[in-house]
């Protein structure tokens, strides 16, 4: 049984091993991804899993060329900080930037009197090829876009299946998802997903985009398991070059035109000068030649009567 205190859904677990049924809070079961890395699955404190509320935990192994940014942190099962995986020895072409993110988990009641074939479940199509479609869906009811939302989690409470010609009768999934507050206010997107009308934009998108994209034809219904909290995760942002203005490519463009014309115009002066040299140094010995000839005494001669 949960706890009927805090947050919608309980905030802990009944514990019956200790004396008194105390209530605790939940810990964070489901391990999350990291990309470019891998969480040690071991029990805490070995590993990561089964992480105590308000507890952390580094134990990622990130692979060659990543280094480990941030931790795993833990508030009555929800990740309220995630860790990354980052490239290393790049700090002057990766930034690392922290970014705020709301968690929640809704509650779906999903039932179809059939399926397509090759899809066999709900929770199989939430963790696949329905897994944007589902995004998408919570993103429009949280007002977002689609990119901003991420499911990290597919849990299967309830599945029950009937004859071979009505394979599935209802399924209850609890769907942990993300949206990221880039830009946008966090405890602004937490009051959405208070609203009432966040569920009933779920069901109403969820069901039209079963239909349209997957041809399903089903009945959704949604309740708030986990009330909105924020989550810190880092993101690596590529350092992009500045692109010039267009004033400094016309600027480019027009020195290498006169560096070309300089080029051009001293070449020409080179040949010009070349051609006048050639010419002096044949009119020179041209000079000396006449200037060495014998030169043939003439006499006056009187012719006499």
């Amino acid at each position: 049984a949960t706890c009927g205190a805090g947050p919608p859904g309980g905030s802990g677990r009944f514990d019956d091993l200790t004396a008194g049924m105390r209530c605790v809070e939940r810990v964070c079961a489901q391990l999350p991804s990291v990309d470019n890395g891998v969480v040690v699955s071991a029990a805490y404190p070995d590993g990561c899993a089964l992480l105590p509320s308000g507890e952390t935990c580094d134990k990622i192994t990130c692979l060659p060329g990543f280094e480990l940014r941030g931790e795993l942190s833990c508030l009555r099962g929800v990740y309220t900080q995630l860790p990354a995986c980052l490239p290393s020895g790049n700090e002057t072409d990766v930034t690392v930037e922290s970014v705020q993110a709301v968690v929640s988990q809704v509650e779906l009641e999903m039932t179809a009197a059939e399926f397509p074939d090759g899809i066999p479940s709900f929770g199989d199509l939430l963790r696949g090829a329905g897994k944007k479609t589902m995004e998408c869906s919570l993103a429009a009811a949280a007002e977002v876009e689609c990119s901003a939302v991420k499911i990290t989690d597919v849990e299967t409470r309830v599945d029950r299946r009937l004859g071979e010609g009505r394979r599935l009768a209802a399924e209850r999934l609890i769907v942990t998802f993300r949206v990221t507050a880039a830009g946008a206010d966090a405890e602004a997107i937490g009051a959405k997903i208070l609203d009432p009308s966040f569920l009933t934009k779920v069901v109403d998108e969820s069901t039209s985009a079963l239909r349209a994209e997957h041809g399903i034809e089903a009945e959704v219904g949604a309740t708030l398991r986990s009330a909105p909290s924020t989550q810190t995760i880092y993101v690596a942002i590529p350092s992009a070059e500045e692109p010039a203005a267009e004033g400094e490519d016309m600027g480019a463009i027009f020195a290498a035109a006169v560096a070309v014309l300089v080029c051009l115009l001293c070449c020409g002066v080179a040949v010009f000068c070349r051609i006048w040299l050639c010419c002096k140094r044949k009119t020179k010995v041209s000079d000396d030649w006449v200037s060495d000839a014998p030169v043939v005494p003439q006499h006056n001669l009187a012719i006499e009567n």
